[in-house]
C-alpha cells in the first residue's frame, strides 16, 4: 500500500464463505496499517501495532458525495460495482509499514442500514496482508491472496499503489503558496504549444514550429496571457519541450572517403553537397537521446517521415529547447502551463512509452528546474496521468496543478485508468487530490451542461482545450459560459490588438500609485 495514493479494486459478488457456496453480494474493506518494528519482543495484538509517526488511513470514493478524503468507518467502506476507491496515508518510513486488509460481509438488505451496537453487525469473512516486500518499487500493481477465517483462500485483492517521496532538490515552505489560488478575471488566452499546433492535419497549421522558443515568444508578443507546452526528459534527464514521445532521426550518408555528414539547407532540403539523399529514417523514443544528441542530430517530427521540414531551422526555431531556457529567456509576464508528459497505458493493452523513468525522479527533475529558474513567473502544472498530478501536488505547495483530460471524447484511444474515462470522474479525481482545477476538452463542456456549474460549486478552475477553440465563435461561447481559460492555436490571428492581462494589470497599478503620489505629495 502507498504512503499516499492507492487504489484497491475487488470485483463484486465473488467473496465466498466456506463451506457453503453462498455468495455475499455486499462487502466492505477496512485497511489497518501496522509498523512491523513493533512486532519484535512484543506480545501485543495486531491492532496495537500502529505507528506513532503515521497519520490515519484515509479514503475517498470518486463520486459527488465522497470525493474528499476522510477517515475510514469502523468496518471500512462497502465496495460497489464500478466505483473507484482511493486510500492514502502519510508515513515517515514506509519501508517498515505493512497493511492488513479486513473484509466484512453484509447480509442482503442490511448494507444500507447504519451499523450500530444494537443493530446487525457485518461479519468478518477474511483478510489479507500487504508487506513492504509486496511493494518494492515506488509504483506498480500487486495481487495478494485473501484468506478466510479458517485460513482457506477465498479470493484475491488487486492493488494499484504509488509511494510519493519528498523532492529533496526543492524547499517547500509556507512563505507563499498558489496551489489553490486563482484570482477571478475574464478568461485567459492561452497559446497552444506557443503559437499553435504546427503538424495538425485537421486544422490550419501555425506559421512557427510548435514548442520552440520562437513559437512561445511569438504567442507572448501577441498578447498571450499563458503559453501551454509539453515537457519530458532527455536520456540524461534534462527537461525538454516536445510533444510526442518519439521523433525521427535522419541517418545521412557520408560523402567520398571523408567523415563529413551532409548538411541541411534552411528550407529543409534533404540533399548533401555530393547530391546523396538522406538515408533511412529511424523512429526513436525521446527518452533514449541525450540533450546533446537532440540538439546536434537532424531530427524530424513523426509527421515529417520524408526527412524534409517546412519550418525555419534557425536556433530558436529548433525543437527540444530546454525548460530552463524557456524560463530564462521568455517574457516573465507570460505564465506557463507546463504539461508534464508522463506515458499512460491504453485500454487495448498498448503503452504510450515503455520502460520509462521512475516517476518520483521524473517529477523531481522538472520541479527542480522550475523552482530554480521560474522566478516570479506564474506556473500551472498539468498532466493526463492522475497519479502524476497527485504526486506533483503532494511534493510541493507553491505551484497549482490541473488535471488534464479528454473525458468521453473518442478522437484518441481510451486510457486503461478508469479515472480518465468520464468527465465526472475527472472532476471528482481533481477534488480528491486537492488540485486547482481541470483542463478539459471543449467537447466535454458542450455536451455536459452540468460541468461548469459543478466545477464552480467545487471551487475548481476550468480551462478548455481542443481544435474547436480555433473558431472565434467558439472562443466567445466559452467566454460567455464562464470558463477560466481557453487554449487555442494562432493567437496572433484572433487577438491582434490584445495585450497580456498581467502586464495590463501591472501598468494599471503603477498608474494608480502615480496618481496617489501626486495627490499626497505637494
Amino acid at each position: 500500500m502507498p504512503s499516499t495514493g492507492g487504489r484497491p479494486d475487488i470485483e463484486p459478488s465473488w467473496l465466498i464463505v466456506a463451506p457453503s457456496s453462498r455468495v455475499i453480494k455486499a462487502h466492505s474493506i477496512l485497511i489497518v496499517p501496522m509498523d512491523l518494528r513493533y512486532r519484535e519482543n512484543s506480545q501485543e495484538d495486531e491492532d496495537d501495532l500502529s505507528s506513532p509517526y503515521a497519520n490515519e488511513m484515509e479514503l475517498a470514493v470518486l463520486n459527488q458525495d465522497e470525493c474528499r478524503f476522510r477517515q475510514q468507518g469502523k468496518f471500512g467502506r462497502i465496495l460497489k460495482p464500478d466505483e473507484v476507491v482511493i486510500f492514502r496515508m502519510r508515513v515517515l518510513e514506509p519501508q517498515f509499514m505493512a497493511y492488513r486488509c479486513d473484509f466484512f460481509a453484509y447480509e442482503p438488505g442490511t448494507e444500507d442500514v447504519a451499523v450500530t451496537e444494537e443493530g446487525p453487525q457485518p461479519k468478518n469473512v477474511g483478510c489479507c496482508y500487504i508487506f513492504p516486500s509486496n511493494a518494492k518499487d515506488s509504483y506498480g500493481d500487486r495481487t495478494v491472496m485473501i484468506n478466510g477465517m479458517k485460513h482457506q483462500p477465498i479470493g484475491q485483492l488487486f492493488v494499484h499503489y504509488m509511494m510519493v517521496q519528498p523532492c529533496k532538490a526543492i524547499e517547500s515552505t509556507l512563505e507563499v503558496s498558489y496551489a489553490k489560488y486563482w484570482r477571478k478575471r475574464k478568461p485567459l488566452d492561452i497559446g497552444h504549444r506557443g503559437s499553435g499546433n504546427s503538424f495538425s492535419v485537421k486544422t490550419q497549421c501555425a506559421s512557427l514550429r510548435e514548442n520552440t522558443i520562437a513559437s512561445l515568444a511569438g504567442a507572448s508578443s501577441n498578447g498571450a496571457d499563458f503559453v501551454e507546452f509539453d515537457v519530458q526528459l532527455s536520456k540524461d534527464k534534462v527537461p525538454v519541450i516536445y510533444h510526442d514521445f518519439t521523433c525521427y532521426i535522419t541517418m545521412r550518408r557520408r560523402h567520398g572517403s571523408g567523415d563529413s555528414i551532409s548538411s541541411t539547407s534552411s528550407n529543409g532540403s534533404s540533399r548533401g553537397d555530393g547530391g546523396d539523399a538522406f538515408g533511412e529514417l529511424y523512429e526513436m523514443p525521446v527518452k533514449d537521446l541525450t540533450l546533446h544528441q537532440l540538439h546536434m542530430l537532424k531530427l524530424n517530427h513523426v509527421s515529417e517521415k520524408d526527412g524534409s521540414t517546412k519550418y525555419n531551422v534557425a536556433d530558436d526555431h529548433q525543437p527540444f529547447p530546454s525548460l530552463e531556457k524557456a524560463l530564462r529567456v521568455l517574457d516573465p509576464d507570460v505564465g506557463f502551463n507546463v504539461e508534464i508528459k508522463f506515458p499512460l497505458s491504453y485500454k487495448d493493452g498498448k503503452h504510450e512509452a515503455e520502460n520509462y523513468f521512475e516517476r518520483n525522479e521524473f517529477v523531481d527533475v522538472i520541479l527542480a528546474a522550475t523552482y530554480k529558474h521560474a522566478g516570479k513567473r506564474r506556473i500551472i502544472f498539468s498532466c493526463f496521468d492522475p497519479d502524476t498530478c497527485a504526486m506533483v501536488r503532494v511534493k510541493q505547495n507553491k505551484y497549482p496543478v490541473s488535471y488534464l483530460s479528454h473525458g468521453e471524447v473518442t478522437l484518441w484511444p481510451a486510457y486503461a485508468d478508469s479515472r480518465t474515462h468520464t468527465t465526472r470522474t475527472v472532476l471528482y479525481t481533481a477534488i480528491a487530490y486537492d488540485l486547482l482545477g481541470i483542463n478539459v476538452h471543449t467537447q466535454n463542456v458542450l455536451t455536459n451542461e452540468w460541468l461548469i456549474q459543478e466545477a464552480k460549486d467545487a471551487g475548481m478552475v476550468l480551462i478548455v482545450w481542443g481544435d474547436e477553440n480555433n473558431d472565434p465563435a467558439v472562443i466567445r461561447q466559452m467566454n460567455d459560459l464562464g470558463v477560466d481559460g481557453v487554449i487555442y492555436d494562432r493567437i496572433e490571428e484572433f487577438k491582434s490588438d490584445k495585450d497580456n492581462v498581467f502586464r495590463l494589470e501591472y501598468r494599471a497599478k503603477r498608474a494608480l500609485l502615480e496618481q496617489i503620489r501626486e495627490i499626497t505629495i505637494p
